[in-house]
C-alpha cells in the first residue's frame, strides 16, 4: 500500500508543480465569486447571506 502512496503523492507533485492547475484553480474561483454575486442581484428579495450565494454557485460549477 505504502508504493501505492507514493505513486499518488509523486503524481500529486508533478500536478501542481504546472502553472496551468493553479490558472485552473484561480478560474474556478472567480467564476464562483461572479455567479454568486449574479444571483445576491438576481434573487434581491429573498433573504441569503453571501455563504448561501457561494454554495449555489459552487454547485452549478461541478
Amino acid at each position: 500500500m505504502a508504493p501505492f502512496l507514493h505513486l499518488i503523492k509523486n503524481e500529486h507533485m508533478k500536478l501542481f508543480k504546472r502553472p496551468r492547475i493553479w490558472i485552473m484553480i484561480g478560474i474556478m474561483g472567480i467564476m464562483n465569486l461572479i455567479v454568486s454575486i449574479f444571483f445576491m442581484f438576481l434573487f434581491k428579495g429573498i433573504e441569503f447571506s453571501f455563504w448561501d450565494y457561494i454554495q449555489v454557485s459552487s454547485y452549478l460549477l461541478m
